[in-house]
C-alpha cells in the first residue's frame, strides 16, 4: 500500500490516504480486515478511520495525518537528525502504544491481537501522542475463547519468541514489539 496526504473537504485540515498498490486476493483480505478493525474501535492511541473506498480494484483507506510519521521514521528515518525523541517523550510514546494495544486485547469487543506491532506501525501527532496503526494482519478473538492458535503474521524481529515458534499468542505477546523500539 502507499500513503499519500491531502485537504479534506475544502478545509484545513489534511488526512492522509491509504491506496492499494497492485489488488491480490491477500491484499484484498488485508484491506478488508484492516476497514472492519478500525471501524469498530474507538482509542485515543489508536489510529481513526474517517472512510474507505472498494469500487472495482481501487482500495483506499481515508485516516487523520500524523504529521510526525512513525517512531521508526523518528528513530532511524528522516526525522533521525533532528532528535525530537528525548527520553521522557519516548517514554510517552511506549505508554501511549501500550495502551493503545492493552485497549484492543482487553476492551474491544470481540478482543483483537494486532500480529504486527512495530515502530513503523506506531505513528505520531503533532504532538507526538503515540497512534498504533496498520491493522491488516490483525485477528478478532472470539467472545469465550481462552486459548487462540493463529497463523504466525508480522515482521520478523518483532515478534515474541513464544509466538513465532508456537503460533499462540499470549498477553505478554505483543510488549516483545516495543522493546525494539529503541
Amino acid at each position: 500500500m502507499r500513503m499519500t496526504c491531502a485537504n479534506w473537504n475544502d478545509a484545513a485540515e489534511i488526512i492522509a490516504v491509504k491506496r492499494l498498490k497492485s489488488w491480490s486476493n491477500k491484499a484484498e483480505k488485508e484491506f478488508a480486515v484492516e476497514v472492519e478493525i478500525l471501524a469498530r474501535v474507538r482509542h485515543k492511541s489508536l489510529l481513526s478511520l474517517r472512510g474507505y473506498c472498494a469500487e472495482g480494484q481501487e482500495r483506499l483507506i481515508v485516516y487523520d495525518y500524523m504529521p510526525n510519521l512513525s517512531i521508526h521514521s523518528q528513530l532511524h528515518g528522516q526525522h533521525a537528525a533532528e532528535c525530537n525523541l528525548g527520553w521522557e517523550r519516548r517514554m510517552k510514546i511506549a505508554i501511549d502504544s501500550a495502551e493503545g494495544i492493552a485497549y484492543l486485547h482487553h476492551y474491544a469487543t470481540p478482543h483483537i491481537i494486532h500480529r504486527d506491532v512495530k515502530a513503523s506501525n506506531a505513528l505520531l501527532d503533532s504532538n507526538f501522542q503515540a497512534r498504533v496503526a496498520d491493522f491488516g494482519f490483525a485477528k478478532l478473538i472470539p467472545d469465550g475463547a481462552t486459548h487462540v492458535t493463529t497463523k504466525v503474521k508480522g515482521t520478523l524481529g518483532y515478534l515474541a519468541p513464544e509466538y513465532a515458534m508456537l503460533g499462540k499468542p499470549l498477553k505478554a505477546a505483543t510488549s516483545s514489539a516495543l522493546e525494539s523500539c529503541s
